[in-house]
């Protein structure tokens, strides 16, 4: 019987989730770049 593993679809999730953030901020960099001289990212 297959019982889901909580450690293995959180850290799953996780990493689905911290790739659309990463992407969405990538984004969002490049269409504000150069408007910001001090931007950190």
């Amino acid at each position: 019987m297959w019982t889901p593993n909580p450690d293995k679809t959180l850290s799953t999730a996780e990493r689905g989730v911290h790739a659309v953030a990463e992407r969405y901020a990538y984004d969002k960099h490049n269409a504000r770049h150069g408007e910001n001289p001090y931007c950190q990212y």
